[in-house]
């Protein structure tokens, strides 16, 4: 029930976020109408950015795990990394998203350092 009620939570926040954002029109949709004319660029688009972010996650998985005594999944590292993009792109500062990250790394690893986290 606890999990439930932090998940709801979180939705709302990140809800939350992108109701004021298009409210206050610091997020232009008008963009998403011009590529929904033209749904190849935009699936193409799609694919390459993600493919990009695994290619990114696929080598800080590589570097994490190199010094973790129990290796995680690569979805976990996935999701980790989304996590940090996300803050990346709403908390002000270009790394306060990696800090995120290294919070949740130190949890699941407690004998990786705070400096390889940071470096």
């Amino acid at each position: 029930m606890k999990n439930a009620v932090k998940t709801i939570l979180k939705f709302a926040f990140a809800f939350g976020l992108i109701f004021w954002l298009i409210d206050s029109g610091k997020l232009d949709l008008s963009v998403l109408e011009k590529a929904a004319q033209d749904p190849l660029r935009m699936v193409s688009g799609f694919l390459i950015i993600v493919s990009i972010l695994l290619m990114v996650t696929w080598r800080y998985y590589l570097i994490i795990t190199d010094k973790m005594v129990k290796k995680p999944s690569f979805l976990k590292i996935t999701k980790f990394n989304w996590i940090g993009l996300f803050f990346n792109s709403v908390l002000p500062g270009s790394v306060s998203g990696d800090i995120v990250k290294v919070f949740y790394l130190k949890d699941l690893d407690k004998n990786l350092s705070n400096r390889f986290l940071f470096a």
